[in-house]
């Protein structure tokens, strides 16, 4: 008998760790720490969400009081009337900004950028104080008690105005637009998220046209907030960068382009793959399996002095023709 050796495999359950190399998976981990981390969070969600209601609906943080020229052209845009009476409505756009990416997206960091992207656009819009187009119209200055002349004259006094306050105030942040800002950061953020994790399988126009139209849409409310003299050209613009910045950032940059949700559907249930083991064991031929490799030998051998084979070489012969 000979002996030979051969690999057998041995299949073992081990939890499989993810996204993680054979060194990083040895390393241990202290499950006092994740209690830590997980209250950190909560505290950042809690502080971000306060933030964002005291910037949207307290008067905590004032609106600077930007100064303007007499008879400035540019801010003498007809009042369009309350946000209410729009076209689109911020009450619709947020609604739609929230709603609609929460019914695929179930995600605490989607509601965070929701959240920063909107203290941004507050914290710009109080520090800056921009007057909308309509400001003029809304502030009913006296320019003759201003003792306006000319037009390049500049007027920073407080009680400038002597229309409505809220209107006023409200008139005074434009810079930089909200409802294009929250707008963007939706769609951008729903972009990414329906381009990287859904799969069509039935059409390849699916995808494609379901971005297009979420952009689209993005793009109409900017056009609709310059069309009705609520917000210049410039405040839109810099709106859809800030919105497009943030999901860029958190798509990127925290998400890592949702690495965890396809592992988490490659393996929804948390299955436990197999790993091989490659043990070296001694292997020991039967009897048996040397006989019969002999036997085949032998009749082999037979066939081939019964059955000569063709030669490699063919001699050419001569004939002999007898004439009769």
């Amino acid at each position: 008998m000979q002996h030979s050796s051969q690999s057998l495999c041995l299949c073992q359950e081990e939890p499989v760790v993810p996204n993680m190399s054979r060194e990083e998976s040895d390393v241990r981990r202290s499950d006092s720490i994740i209690p830590c981390f997980i209250c950190i969070e909560l505290m950042i969600m809690v502080g971000t969400v306060l933030l964002t209601y005291y910037l949207e609906f307290t008067d905590t943080f004032s609106v600077h009081r930007q100064g303007f020229f007499c008879f400035d052209n540019s801010f003498t845009k007809p009042y369009p009337g309350p946000e209410e009476t729009s076209l689109l409505p911020p009450v619709l756009l947020q609604s739609l900004a929230s709603a609609i990416p929460m019914t695929t997206i179930v995600f605490g960091v989607y509601t965070f950028g929701l959240c920063a992207t909107d203290i941004f656009v507050n914290a710009g819009q109080v520090v800056t104080g921009s007057p909308a187009p309509h400001f003029m119209t809304v502030c009913q200055p006296n320019y003759t008690a201003l003792g306006c002349q000319l037009s390049t004259q500049f007027v920073n006094s407080e009680n400038a105005c002597t229309g409505s306050p809220g209107v006023v105030s409200s008139a005074r942040r434009a810079f930089p637009c909200k409802d294009s800002a929250l707008t963007m950061y939706a769609a951008v953020y729903t972009v990414m998220y329906v381009t990287i994790m859904f799969q069509a399988k039935g059409t390849r126009l699916t995808k494609p046209v379901l971005c297009l139209t979420l952009l689209c849409l993005t793009f109409l409310t900017g056009v609709v907030r310059v069309s009705e003299f609520r917000n210049h050209w410039s405040d839109v613009l810099v709106g859809f960068l800030t919105g497009g910045a943030v999901a860029l950032f958190l798509v990127c940059c925290v998400l890592h382009n949702f690495k965890s949700l396809k592992l988490s559907r490659e393996n929804p249930r948390g299955m436990q793959e197999p790993v091989c083991v490659k043990l070296a064991l001694p292997c020991v031929e039967s009897p048996l399996e040397k006989i019969a490799q002999l036997h085949s030998q032998k009749v082999r051998d037979q066939t081939s002095s019964f059955f000569p084979s063709t030669p490699d070489v063919l001699i050419a012969t001569q004939s002999v023709m007898s004439e009769v």
